[in-house]
């Protein structure tokens, strides 16, 4: 698995809108919010406050080692006896997969007494203060709907978690280790039509499920996308939960880096569609998803992000410019696909369809719509 996982940087040098659209560009306060279900929400360091059920159930008892390891202590029912027996699991980490401003991920492996292995991916988020604030970032939501989403109705949607576990500098996320890697890795080419849309709608399953219970990933790109069977017959599963982008939000540096990731939404960054009510000041919402899987879904048919450069984006979005499709009909993509992505990248979240509505798209449940497409066979997409 390939280490270096370099940002598509959108913003560099930082965005400025162009002079002749400048002036129809109303920004709308200094930090956009996510408009989503709110829940009570505590500390998660040091058990500082009161976890919801879900979070609280799913840290393990977990005490670190000399030798760099943990060992997670449980209780396992005997078949056949009311007595429970007591169980340790040493782990230990072998190598790190990724690097992040938010921490790092490890591969770590468990020796069990039959002499057989297991192996996890566990994610270090290291604990910082929110900015100009003595009290730790909070992380309850995240862990929560990381902990929901790995139930056995949601899990092939999703990267199973198998708890979590805090230091006094960190908290370690256990999940289930993908050895296939992320989409990330894979972005070397043009991807088949009839692949993408594959991979469009087991995405926008995972998104369904989402925002039903009231969750907005708000960080979903490739490196977030994790492969649990390559081409030609993908199976991929939507990690993080945007758990590292609380930790990317909450340090000072976040205001330098917002503009770096071509999948961002344009109202994150405060640009608004002439579309928008001049006089709705309400927060984002989960519509931020819709944008950052029609992102998605254009680098993985054409190989290069939608906006270039800081100039499109502002003229698709502020300067009422047309939807840029020239990469998409070199590539002999369908009308169809083109139609569903103009729609889910609609400059104003409020024109964008729901994951629900997406995923009765007429690309997404017609069959024959991607075989129509001239796109040449390239063979399995390989890392």
């Amino acid at each position: 698995m390939k280490k270096n996982r370099s940002a598509f940087s959108l913003f560099n040098p930082p965005f400025v809108l162009p002079e002749d659209i400048r002036a129809t560009f109303r920004p709308r306060g200094d930090e956009p919010k996510m408009n989503v279900k709110a829940q009570p929400v505590a500390s998660v360091n040091n058990l500082a406050g009161i976890l919801t059920d879900l979070v609280h159930d799913s840290k393990l008892d977990t005490r670190f080692v000399e030798d760099g390891g943990v060992v997670h202590v449980s209780f396992v029912s005997t078949p056949g006896l009311r007595r429970k027996e007591r169980k340790e699991e040493r782990w230990k980490s072998s190598r790190i997969l990724a690097r992040g401003s938010f921490g790092r991920v490890w591969l770590q492996e468990c020796t069990h007494d039959n002499g057989s292995k297991s192996f996890r991916a566990v994610k270090e988020i290291f604990k910082q203060k929110v900015a100009n604030e003595e009290k730790p970032i909070d992380y309850t939501r995240e862990l929560e709907a990381i902990a929901k989403f790995s139930h056995t109705k949601y899990v092939y949607c999703f990267v199973e978690s198998f708890g979590w576990y805090e230091s006094g500098s960190a908290i370690f996320i256990t999940m289930e280790y993908m050895e296939n890697g992320d989409l990330q890795e894979y972005l070397s080419v043009p991807f088949p039509e009839a692949e993408v849309k594959e991979i469009a709608s087991q995405l926008l399953e995972g998104l369904t499920f989402m925002h039903e219970n009231g969750f907005a990933h708000r960080d979903l790109k490739p490196a977030n996308v994790l492969v649990s069977k390559p081409s030609p017959n993908w199976w991929v599963k939507i990690s993080d939960f945007g758990i590292s982008k609380r930790a990317q939000e909450a340090s000072t540096v976040f205001h330098t880096v917002v503009g770096t990731n071509g999948y961002l939404a344009p109202e994150v960054m405060g640009y608004y569609s002439p579309d928008d009510d001049e006089d709705n000041d309400s927060p984002y919402t989960v519509a931020v998803d819709l944008w950052a899987l029609g992102a998605l879904t254009f680098r993985l048919l054409t190989n290069q992000n939608i906006f270039t450069e800081p100039r499109m984006l502002g003229r698709y979005v502020v300067g009422r410019a047309p939807f840029p499709k020239t990469l998409l009909t070199f590539h002999a993509v369908s009308e169809a696909c083109i139609c569903l992505l103009e729609k889910m990248m609609a400059p104003s979240p409020l024109k964008r369809p729901t994951a629900v509505e997406a995923l009765e798209d007429a690309w997404i449940c017609d069959d024959k719509v991607a075989s129509t497409s001239q796109a040449p066979s390239i063979g399995n997409i390989t890392r």
